[in-house]
């Protein structure tokens, strides 16, 4: 299972091209314009940890918002070295990132994405297959990053249940 740690190593200075600052300074700059939108649903304490529910706004349609959820293996605050899965039906996710993801174990709700994006690594669309950040998976840690999950979830605890849309399905709503 990766740790948050494992993701800053990827694009570390040394490794790209790119000037590791400036990948996290667009990445900021995202965050930064996404922020307001963000909402946290839930926070629910499990046996390994904490599940987070959150919606991340689109970076271009301010009506349309994607899940993503993280199960942190920590009930109170996280840090660099929390392990955690998470579940995002963001495009760029699923298209780059499933496949990284689930190899490492670091997938949470695997059955809501199509079979052939846990098996077949990504050719196209990440072929050093580098397990990286997504905009929105980054915008979703670093806006829950320093919060207390425990003090989340006892706020959480009369709120309905969460209902995951599948890949396919937000993907189908995005053609519509």
């Amino acid at each position: 299972m990766l740790q948050i740690s494992d993701l800053l190593k990827n694009i570390s200075s040394g490794q790209s091209g790119i000037p590791t600052r400036l990948i996290f300074n667009q990445l900021d700059m995202v965050y930064t314009k996404l922020r307001p939108g963000i909402k946290i649903l839930k926070v629910e304490p499990v046996k390994l940890g904490s599940l987070v529910y959150m919606l991340i706004p689109s970076q271009t349609d301010a009506n349309k918002y994607y899940d993503v959820d993280f199960l942190f293996l920590t009930k109170n605050r996280i840090t660099k070295t929390t392990k955690f899965k998470v579940y995002s039906n963001s495009p760029n996710f699923g298209f780059s990132y499933t496949y990284l993801f689930h190899k490492q174990k670091s997938i949470l709700f695997p059955e809501l994405y199509p079979r052939i994006m846990l098996t077949k690594p990504p050719k196209v669309r990440n072929p050093f297959e580098v397990t990286g950040f997504d905009k929105h998976v980054y915008s979703a840690l670093k806006y829950i990053y320093k919060e207390n999950l425990a003090a989340l979830s006892d706020m959480s605890i009369n709120k309905a249940e969460v209902e995951v849309m599948s890949f396919e399905d937000k993907m189908k709503t995005i053609k519509k």
